[in-house]
Formats: C-alpha cells, structure tokens, sequence
C-alpha cells in the first residue's frame, strides 16, 4: 500500500470530539496527486475544511451521532484524520466513495483476531520462514478516514468504522446468506448506525448492499449469522457505543428493539 502524503498535514480539531481532525496535505503532496491548472490549492483546501466540518456539524445534531463522538472522546489518544479522498493510499477498492484505514491494522483489530485482507490469509515468517497467521492485539489504533464530498451518512458511516478502530475491537468477519447484503461484521454495524441516523431525519432505509427494507422486519432480515446474533456481539464488544444507542430515541432503532426483547 503506497501513502500518497509523506509530509506533515494542516489539521484542525473538531470541538465536539478534539481526537477527530479535519485534515489536509501540505503542498508538495498536493501537487503530486492533483493537477494545479485544475485546481488551486487554497481553494481546494478551504473546501475540504468548510465541506467536513459541515457534514461534522450535521451529524453532531443528531443523537445518534452524538453518540458516535462521544466514542471518540472515551479514546482521545488515538487520532482521526479525515482527509479528502484524492489521497487515499493506491490500494483500494473500485467505486468506493469513502474508506477508513488504521494506521495499525493489528492494534484496531480485535484481540487474536485473525487478519485477512480481501481474500488474503495474512501471515508473518521469522528469518527461519516458520510463520504464523498474525491476530489482532486490541489495543486500538489512529484512523486516517478518506472522503469525497457528499451525504453526511457516508462520513458517519465512516466514523463508525473508526470508532471500532480506536477501541481496537474490528473483527470483519464474512457474512452469508442468500441476499449478500452485508459483506462482513463491520459493514453490519457502520450500516446499522448509518440507518438509525437517517431514520432520525424521516429518510429511507437500506441494507449495505442499498435493497431497502421496513424497519419492523429489519431483526428478521435473511442473512447470517443475522441481527440478533450480530447485535448481541455488538453490546458485548462496544459496550459504550451500544448502550448510548440503545437509550436514544429513532424511529429506526433495532438495538432498543432487541433488548427489550425477553
């Protein structure tokens, strides 16, 4: 994975959550991802600042994302920079819009998680090549988040990613079912919130995969290990962040719906 910024950044803090920074590169790498005769770096940058503190403010005016910030304040050590997608590292997904990225992918991981990348057993050998897959050590890690201008949903269900990230407690463990609505754990939760959000504002509702659904069937959804499961492992492994949802009122909130349940 190539870093397209290797010199310091021009960051400033987000006052409700100080950990997160909106965050640009200096000149010189600027340059050499962006051609200068389309745009001007003053003007590219200002945009950026005044586009993410916006989607920030618009998500900090819900209570569910409220509830994500505070994650973020329970973990201050562990920045999160929010940069314009232009920078992402080369590795990347085609279609993608927004994308999180640990600066340590064991330590945002959880505890003796196995690592994978897309397809990928990762496996670290010693000078003896005798290897072990590597795991995850849960202590939590720094997040760049990278970002293209659009729907606040987006930027927080990046932040949710990033959220799990600082705790270290990721696992992006495979789904199935016949649907292929959800790819993996991780995409499960970031959507969840994303929606409970949206519900906040009158809007629709959708799976990962954008086939929408009704709010009362959404616990019966087919795929697996499904919801409940997932919830469960939710509150079990994210204790603050489920327990501030779970209290908040949406008209999209599964999580309420499931603890209420006997």
């Amino acid at each position: 994975m190539t870093n397209k910024i290797t010199h310091a950044v021009d960051a400033a803090p987000y006052p409700v959550a100080p950990s997160i920074w909106i965050a640009f590169p200096q000149y010189d790498d600027w340059l050499n991802v962006i051609d200068p005769s389309q745009n001007k770096y003053d003007d590219m940058k200002s945009q950026h600042q005044q586009g993410a503190k916006k989607k920030l403010d618009l998500i900090s005016s819900k209570s569910t994302g409220q509830a994500v910030f505070a994650e973020f304040r329970d973990r201050s050590s562990y920045s999160v920079m929010i940069f314009p997608f232009a920078f992402v590292p080369d590795v990347q997904q085609p279609g993608t819009v927004a994308t999180t990225v640990p600066l340590e992918g064991p330590a945002a991981t959880e505890k003796d998680w196995p690592l994978t990348l897309p397809g990928i057993i990762q496996r670290v050998c010693d000078k003896h090549q005798v290897c072990r897959r590597d795991t995850g050590t849960g202590t939590g890690s720094a997040v760049d988040i990278y970002y293209w201008p659009g729907p606040e949903e987006f930027l927080l269900h990046e932040l949710v990613h990033a959220s799990r990230n600082v705790k270290g407690v990721a696992r992006p463990s495979p789904l199935g079912g016949p649907k292929g609505l959800y790819p993996n754990e991780e995409e499960f939760y970031a959507t969840l919130v994303e929606n409970m959000y949206l519900s906040q504002w009158g809007k629709g509702l959708s799976h990962y995969n954008g086939d929408p659904f009704d709010a009362k069937d959404f616990l019966d959804s087919d795929f697996v290990p499904g919801p409940r499961y997932l919830i469960y492992q939710f509150g079990k492994r994210q204790p603050t962040l489920f327990g501030r949802l779970k209290d908040l009122r949406a008209p999209f909130n599964p999580i309420q719906q499931y603890w209420r349940v006997p």
